[in-house]
């Protein structure tokens, strides 16, 4: 904890102090709104100095006043939408009892969904990320009005705000306002880690099967998750049960120690269970991190001790036995040879059948040049990469019209796209139609532009991805979506917000020949 008292301090000359002398302002005292974020805008002060600090604390004030106020809008929003969207679903339930016609049966996004799909198209972020935004919105405007309050008001953070939610989750109300009021005096005092050690203590004091509670959530909410990395990598990343992931992580290391000739090291990953480590961390979005790690381990990056050409890592090969297990079986190759412990080749033999789209330039494929391919889900890779899985796929042509660079269209008349057709559409739209959505278009529903019923046909150029999420919402009343001809889709929403969609190109366009200016002279 922090006992600080704030002190009017001047930078003088000489340490001497003029009579007239005013103190400088304390600035983090003040309570935060538009007024004081214009003062500390147009007054500057001396660079290094008490009122610098000073002017930190106070941004960091107003940044928690505009957090407040945003959340407030949120869920204002979100009760209108719902509250609309309830009426909408009302009427069209009167008027099918009435037997009236109000169109087809189909499945719509209610309110809630709404709301999170404004939200996701105004911040352009990720639907799963408005999702858990305006949820946090709606939960803190009620259950914790006080936290709120006290973050608006210059006392809380948004991350310890975030930690009082969290910790007393499985508290009823009154429970939950008796424990937010206990640790409230102390809460602005306290960093994120240690408020979240003194919500521990008061939740078991208030509940003590609250801890039990809580873990069966955790249990129940384990999943698997990939993230976007930079440099042709991704994260997976895996939620278990502490037991669980223990024995996983063993089961890997085990490979990792002895599927490449026996061979032990002790180049552990930072991660390592067994490491010596005395840690305390503030996992949280936008909280303060404190971190003490001792790790205790062979320096310098020992591969591992393999002589026999292996130059991986122990933690590289930990990694390469997690994709042998999932992906097919582990061994050595047949002739006994060391080309494929260095991952130059293949080392396993595929269980399961697992397409991985890769589209890459005709020009690139045989080395022409070194435009970048494209990873369905993910985003570009290198031509070096594109090449390495090209020489292990099953590869099928798709053509593009040079100047744009957009696949040329093929039709049929059935509803469901055969399978050469279906492939052309995944990979014209590797992802989700929706603006801001990267859901791989793989794992999403083909849908018509012109619904069927009416063109009769399933074309490349009318026929898109979308996930379920998106797809749903495309046909809820009061949100509209239009394709221009050139493949562009607008999104219009209740609130009357546009957002386009540009598909991106399968193949980089080709320049048009520059035509020579008749009025300059030959070249001879």
């Amino acid at each position: 904890m922090f006992d600080s008292e704030v002190r009017a301090v001047l930078d003088a000359p000489d340490g001497e102090w003029p009579p007239d002398a005013e103190p400088v302002h304390p600035w983090s005292s003040y309570a935060p709104d538009g007024l004081l974020a214009m003062l500390l805008d147009h007054q500057c002060c001396a660079p290094g100095g008490f009122e610098q600090v000073e002017r930190i604390g106070a941004w960091d004030k107003i940044i928690g006043w505009a957090q407040a106020q945003q959340i407030a809008e949120m869920a204002s929003l979100t009760a209108r939408v719902v509250e609309t969207a309830q009426q909408d679903a009302a009427q069209r339930a009167a008027a099918r009892a009435a037997g009236e016609r109000v169109g087809p049966e189909v499945a719509y996004c209610d309110g809630q969904e709404q709301a999170d799909a404004e939200v996701a198209l105004m911040l352009r972020v990720a639907p799963v990320t408005a999702a858990h935004r305006v949820a946090e919105a709606v939960g803190l405007t009620g259950r914790h009005a006080a936290s709120l309050e006290a973050l608006a008001g210059g006392q809380l953070t948004l991350a310890k705000v975030r930690v009082i939610a969290e910790q007393t989750e499985q508290l009823t109300d009154t429970q939950a306002a008796r424990v937010e009021r206990k640790v409230m005096g102390r809460a602005g005092g306290q960093t994120p880690g240690q408020l979240r050690q003194s919500l521990r203590r008061a939740v078991l004091r208030a509940d003590p099967d609250a801890l039990r509670r809580r873990q069966q959530r955790a249990i129940r909410e384990r999943g698997v998750s990939l993230y976007d990395l930079p440099d042709g990598m991704a994260m997976l990343s895996a939620c278990l049960p502490a037991a669980e992931a223990v024995g996983v992580y063993a089961v890997l290391d085990h490979h990792a120690r002895t599927t490449t000739g026996g061979a032990d090291g002790n180049a552990d990953h930072a991660n390592d269970p067994a490491r010596d480590t005395d840690t305390d961390t503030d996992t949280d979005t936008d909280t303060d991190t404190d971190t003490d790690t001792d790790t205790h381990g062979d320096p310098g990056g020992d591969p591992g001790g393999d002589t026999d050409g292996d130059d991986r890592t122990l933690a590289a090969r930990r990694a390469d036995a997690l994709v042998d297990m999932v992906c097919g079986q582990l061994g050595h190759p047949a002739d006994g040879s060391t080309a494929a412990r260095s991952r130059r080749g293949p080392l396993w033999r595929r269980n399961v059948e697992v397409q991985v789209r890769v589209t890459v330039p005709f020009t690139t494929l045989f080395g022409l040049d070194e435009a970048p391919a494209e990873l369905a889900g993910y985003g570009p890779l290198s031509p070096d990469q594109a090449r390495q899985l090209a020489a292990h796929g099953t590869w099928r042509r798709i053509l593009t019209d040079p100047p744009t660079g957009v696949a040329t269209d093929f039709a049929t008349t059935s509803y469901r796209p055969p399978p050469n057709l279906r492939d052309a559409i995944l990979t014209k739209h590797p992802v989700c139609q929706a603006p801001g959505c990267n859901r791989a278009a793989v794992g999403c529903d083909l849908d018509h532009h012109i619904p069927h019923h009416r063109s009769h046909t399933t074309t490349l150029c009318d026929t898109g991805p979308y996930c379920r999420r998106h797809h749903r919402l495309k046909q809820t009343p009061r949100w509209h979506v239009h394709r221009d001809p050139d493949g562009t889709i607008t999104w219009t929403t209740p609130t009357g917000h546009t957002y386009t969609h540009h598909p991106p190109p399968v193949a980089e366009p080709t320049p048009a020949p520059s035509v020579p200016d008749p009025d300059e002279p030959p070249p001879f």
